[in-house]
């Protein structure tokens, strides 16, 4: 799982990393960030209760060079999950977005389904615009409900749009 604590994301889906491991699986989170610790609130609290979980391992990935550990192997997980978040206007992207990014890709390419949460990094789900460059998503998740962008482009970007 790769959220970043810049996106409202991150707290979903490190609540969806607890209940993952609450049915039995093994997690291993890497929270894209140069903070020691989350900023968001919520992100926090999420952050502070994966570690009651004997089923969670949590990383904080600063950089491109951090998340080389992570890269071995990746072909073996399940799936992944980009929380890093949907809209990063033009430009570069922060250093730890870069990192998450990059597990993203190379997972993508090993073939490992990628689950987005809200939306996948670099597409906006108010306009529909997206990075060229980027990944995508075979599942996308939103709450509440799918915006115009969503709708509009979902089909390119994403093969599956759930709302919760």
């Amino acid at each position: 799982m790769c959220p970043s604590d810049l996106d409202r994301a991150a707290a979903p889906a490190l609540e969806g990393a607890l209940a993952v491991a609450a049915a039995g699986r093994n997690v291993v989170v890497a929270l894209c960030t140069g903070r020691a610790r989350p900023s968001d609130a919520a992100t926090a609290t999420a952050w502070d209760r994966l570690e009651t979980s004997a089923s969670v391992r949590r990383f904080r990935i600063p950089s491109i060079r951090e998340a080389a550990h992570f890269r071995a192997g990746l072909d073996a997980v399940a799936a992944i999950v980009d929380a890093l978040g949907g809209v990063h206007p033009g430009g570069s992207l922060p250093e730890p977005i870069e990192a998450g990014l990059d597990l993203v890709r190379r997972a993508r390419r090993a073939g490992v389904p990628c689950i987005a949460v809200d939306a996948p990094v670099g597409f906006d789900p108010e306009s529909g615009r997206r990075r060229r460059g980027l990944p995508g998503a075979d599942i996308t998740l939103t709450f509440h409900r799918p915006l115009v962008g969503h709708r509009a482009r979902s089909e390119e970007h994403t093969s599956e749009l759930q709302s919760h």
